[in-house]
């Protein structure tokens, strides 16, 4: 992928750290041979290091530069030249007795539906009669009630700074640093959607509900 068979240098060096090893390995007690493969070792290790960190640099430029002309197929191209190409065929499965390999895709498709029927198709053995063993709970009627103040307060504050704008296109940060004002409009429009049963809300009740002016704020 990244190594250049053309590089008639990077291509040589190799060979001849494999002769020198050859060479001390004759004679290990050779410290002039030892020398010889060691500085022939490091330097294949350099060149290899070298020509691998050049066509990185080159493929992430051509990937930027794809990506900033919009060149889907150059980016992909990129992509699949990194990453290399997806192994689309079927991972074999052994039959129910496990006795034989099953490598055509359509054999394969059918064992894993007999599988998974067998596994959701169980005959059930729930024994109705322990509902009635169940502990009964008290009706909790403050989920009944509108979102107010303080519940808002608590998801504005769950929210992370951040992260990107919603559907409204308005960012985190613009409702955990907009004070008791968006407070009050949030709730007057949430309590509304929970009044009248319905998300949508016409827009100029949403208008009235977020009559805000906004302010860029740039950093000194």
């Amino acid at each position: 992928m990244w190594f250049d068979e053309q590089d008639s240098e990077a291509c040589s060096l190799p060979d001849d750290m494999h002769d020198k090893h050859l060479i001390w390995m004759n004679d290990t007690s050779n410290s002039a041979k030892k020398s010889a493969y060691v500085q022939a070792h490091g330097a294949v290790q350099r060149r290899l290091r070298q020509m691998k960190e050049t066509w990185w640099s080159a493929t992430a430029e051509l990937l930027q530069l794809s990506a900033d002309h919009h060149d889907m197929k150059a980016f992909y191209d990129g992509l699949k030249a990194v990453y290399g190409s997806r192994d689309m065929g079927s991972i074999p499965v052994r039959s129910k007795d496990g006795k034989t390999l099953i490598t055509d895709r359509a054999g394969i498709l059918s064992r894993w539906a007999e599988h998974f029927y067998s596994v959701l198709s169980q005959t059930t053995t729930f024994d109705p009669s322990v509902q009635s063993e169940l502990p009964t709970w008290d009706t909790n009627y403050e989920l009944m009630l509108p979102p107010d103040r303080n519940e808002v307060q608590r998801a504005i504050n769950q929210m992370s700074s951040g992260k990107a704008p919603g559907l409204d296109g308005l960012p985190p940060e613009m409702f955990k640093l907009g004070g008791p004002d968006i407070i009050d409009k949030l709730v007057a429009l949430y309590q509304f959607i929970w009044s009248s049963g319905s998300r949508r809300v016409s827009p100029t009740r949403i208008q009235r509900c977020t009559d805000w002016d906004l302010t860029a704020l740039y950093p000194r």
